[in-house]
């Protein structure tokens, strides 16, 4: 499927100018959104040894086990397996026998029961063609199951008086931006949904401020929206349906297409949003997500294989975890008697460090014996420095007598090679003196 392809599809799901927002036309129902990138790749979130059979698909309905499932359908029970205290909270989302395929295709959801709670973090995992971007797509309304029933708030997303009340109240972000900006101008595109509620210029331009600064776009408030960047462009989508002020956002894939440094400013963008409280659904490939999680949902070929916290999808044992969680899982197995279910890396590096450091007496013991080796140490250095140096100076005394021994000696041959040399001249100039004088006395009497 080509780009365009993509883009048109996408645009046909969004309201038109001065339309009523989230209404959605009988040919909108017949398109065939983008469910899952051919480019995209889960890291291999779920292991391929733990495909369920057909067989199991199909008896899933009405009896789901423990850690596959979520029991808050029975008619005596109303809370899920994947929130603790669920009974006290609002289902935001209830799928009873959910089941979806195209015309003429195989089933791409196959029962799927479930609830999602209000204030939650739900995160949704599987392989590429597992069906989780397909339930993305029906938990505002953009498709419809084909047999059971889908409620946003209560309301059945197959009754068509209710998307528009739907589509207020859940705002959707693509994996590909591009697909879903309508404006000229990120401010213009941020504009469009609160313009289609009918809001007042007023408070269109104060929620667009707003939620420019929450993203912190406000510098590109003029500029086209196509020419930003995959960061930029992803975060300006998230800004157009803040604008929106739904009571959930779903997020599908929003971080596989972009880089590290954009991909760490979404992550910060979706922090934010939980502090707000917000209600999020992120559909993700990255199982590093895993750890800001109240709950986990896997699909597997359609179907629900993992509903529950961390904790819980830790010791299926049966999926990929994130970094951290397999570091610490690795300490355990080597001895070290670390939790591996730890979610914060904060905590978790305290809880490494509390192991490998020991408490304050073993540290002052440690300490006082590293401390008395050091002395030790230093005597031991400064008496071979002393012993070094002595042995030094004596060499160099020894030196130093040997070259004036020398030079004595010297002095001494040379003084008397003199005296002597000295002796023998005086000897022979005598002799010769003699010999001079007895020779001039012999010739005088002739």
């Amino acid at each position: 499927m080509t780009e365009e392809t993509k883009t048109s599809q996408a645009k046909e799901y969004l309201p038109a100018a001065g339309s009523e927002p989230g209404v959605q036309t009988e040919t909108e129902s017949e398109v065939r959104p983008e469910i899952e990138s051919d480019s995209q790749s889960d890291d291999g979130l779920i292991s391929q040894s733990d495909n369920r059979s057909n067989s199991q698909s199909d008896n899933r309905s009405d009896s789901q086990s423990d850690t596959d499932s979520d029991s808050g359908f029975d008619d005596d029970s109303d809370s899920g397996s994947g929130s603790s205290g669920s009974d006290e909270k609002e289902a935001v989302f209830e799928a009873r026998c959910l089941s979806f395929a195209y015309p003429g295709e195989s089933p791409i959801l196959k029962n799927i029961n479930l609830k999602i709670y209000k204030g939650d973090f739900t995160i949704i995992v599987g392989l590429n063609g597992s069906g989780k971007s397909t339930f993305a797509y029906h938990l505002n309304g953009l498709l419809r199951p084909s047999s059971g029933y889908m409620k946003v708030f209560g309301r059945d997303t197959k009754e068509p008086r209710n998307l528009p009340e739907i589509h207020r109240k859940v705002g959707i972000v693509f994996q590909n931006p591009y697909m879903q900006f309508v404006g000229n101008t990120v401010e213009e595109d941020i504009a469009f949904g609160p313009e289609n509620l009918g809001l007042d210029r007023k408070e269109i331009k104060e929620r667009v401020a707003n939620v420019l600064e929450a993203v912190h776009l406000q510098g590109l408030a003029y500029q086209d929206p196509s020419t930003l960047s995959g960061g930029e462009a992803q975060a300006a989508a998230i800004a157009g349906v803040l604008a929106m002020d739904p009571e959930c956002i779903v997020l599908d894939e929003i971080t596989s297409m972009l880089d590290i440094a954009a991909e760490d400013r979404i992550l910060k963008i979706i922090d934010d949003l939980r502090e707000r409280s917000k209600t999020l659904v992120y559909i993700s490939h990255n199982p590093q997500d895993l750890l800001k999680a109240d709950r986990i949902i896997v699909f597997d070929k359609g179907e629900i294989s993992f509903d529950g916290d961390l904790n819980a999808y830790i010791a299926s044992g049966k999926y990929r975890l994130p970094d951290m969680i397999t570091l610490l899982k690795s300490l355990r197995e080597n001895g070290l008697d670390v939790s591996e279910t730890i979610s914060d890396p904060q905590e978790a590096a305290a809880e490494i460090l509390k192991h490998i450091r020991p408490d304050d007496d073993e540290n002052k013991e440690i300490a006082e014996t590293v401390e008395a080796e050091e002395a030790t140490e230093a005597e031991k250095t400064a008496e071979t420095r002393e012993t070094i140096e002595a042995e030094k100076t004596a060499e160099a005394r020894e030196t130093i007598e040997a070259e004036k021994t020398d030079e004595v000696r010297e002095t001494i041959e040379s003084e008397k090679i003199a005296e002597v040399r000295e002796t023998i001249e005086a000897e022979k100039t005598d002799e010769v003196r003699e010999t001079i004088e007895a020779g001039e006395v012999t010739e005088k009497p002739q």
